[in-house]
């Protein structure tokens, strides 16, 4: 109680204190104006659109945010490429990262164009030769909307887009002078990858995810980063097991599931409950993959339990969609065990009735989040265990 106390008193000061901001700059442009005094104009508009971002923080988001948009709208009719160049960058930066927000809750490909419009108006002044770091973080965030936007439309274009622009971070981001600006682009450079095998060259774009994903790992320690530590060993478990697709399967099944175990010692359900749980789940699928290769039951039982454990924080009522979806992963792993189990007839009913109760859960989240292609998957399997 006594934290939750401090925080509240924090936010409230916060916001007490951004409201004296915006008075004190709308009573400023009482005074100055664009006719008049451009310069102060500009200021005090750029001043407002970032008190207008703090109070998004606090309430009234989307409000907020347009507010702030308008105001550095109104600090460009001043700052333009030729006159005040670094804050003309400043504000569509500033412009770009409110866009970009916004995209994931509405108008996503609208104001991700935007976005990256912006992005592309900070780069006229941030080069590479004049302003190395600032061009580096900008070409970042230009690449994670693009990676965005892969999600909108043209998957293959706005990868190849998102992964130039990760490359040209790098050139300043190097491992000896930016080692966390190094290690977060790599990871971003690796989930790009990742995606990019999903459409071409599946293989070798699965070996360069894992590469990136090794190289961020050179700095994200398990004792001086955790929690990137953490995300990059899950990531570099998905692309492993990916990769078992394709070659080498047992072995990179291996990897996989040894990478997950490394991220659950940071993603612990006390500590980390939502990244435990979706690792857990990970490590479920990996262990069913390789039940297929080795060591049927004892691997099946493993998944079993991974997939319980991810349950532990999945619950119907606050994560439905990740509770169906990995109850149906459990369910499938129930089926597989009982239609195989052919010497032990209580076992075998024991499993697929389990396999049963499983679906129908899935079925529930399926039907209510008209989840039509899952539906039908689950469906069909209560109908190949009503057969059973």
């Amino acid at each position: 109680m006594g934290n939750a106390h401090v925080r509240m008193n924090e936010v409230r000061e916060k916001e007490q204190n951004l409201q004296r901001v915006i008075y004190a700059c709308q009573q400023d442009l009482k005074v100055c104006s664009l006719s008049k005094s451009p310069p102060d104009y500009a200021i005090t508009q750029n001043k407002l659109g970032n008190a207008y971002r703090g109070m998004a923080e606090v309430r009234d988001w989307e409000q907020n945010l347009q507010k702030a948009i308008q105001a550095y709208r109104e600090a460009l009719k001043v700052y333009s490429l030729t006159k005040f160049p670094t804050d003309y960058a400043t504000t569509q930066n500033n412009l770009g990262n409110i866009y970009r927000g916004i995209a994931e809750v509405k108008d996503g490909e609208q104001n991700l164009q935007k976005a990256i419009q912006a992005y592309q108006e900070v780069l006229k002044v941030y080069s590479l030769s004049d302003f190395p770091t600032d061009y580096a973080a900008t070409q970042n965030n230009l690449g994670n909307a693009y990676g965005s936007m892969a999600e909108i439309s043209d998957r293959e274009q706005n990868l190849q887009k998102a992964i130039q622009a990760c490359m040209e971070a790098l050139k300043v981001y190097s491992l000896s002078d930016f080692p966390t600006d190094y290690a977060a682009t790599q990871n971003n450079l690796g989930n790009a990858y990742g995606r990019m095998a999903e459409v071409t060259d599946r293989e070798e774009n699965l070996q360069r995810a894992i590469q990136t994903y090794q190289e961020a790992l050179k700095v994200y320690s398990l004792s001086n980063f955790p929690k990137g530590y953490a995300a990059t060993q899950n990531n570099l478990g998905n692309a492993y097991g990916r990769m078992a697709e394709v070659a080498d399967r047992e072995q990179n099944l291996q990897r996989a599931i040894q990478a997950y175990q490394e991220a659950l010692k940071i993603r612990t359900l006390s500590a980390l409950p939502i990244g435990y749980a979706a690792t857990q789940n990970n490590l479920g699928n990996a262990y069913e993959s390789m039940a297929e290769v080795r060591d049927r039951e004892q691997n099946l039982q493993r998944a079993i339990q991974a997939y319980q454990n991810a349950l532990k924080v999945y619950s119907l009522s606050k994560f439905p969609i990740s509770y169906g979806g990995v109850n149906f992963n459990l369910g499938t792993v129930y089926l597989h065990w009982g239609e195989a189990e052919l010497r032990d007839a209580k076992k075998r009913a024991e499993a697929l009735e389990k396999a049963k109760a499983a679906f129908k859960e899935s079925v529930r989240v399926f039907q209510r989040e008209n989840m039509e292609d899952w539906l039908s998957q689950a469906q069909d399997a209560l109908a190949r265990l009503r057969k059973a």
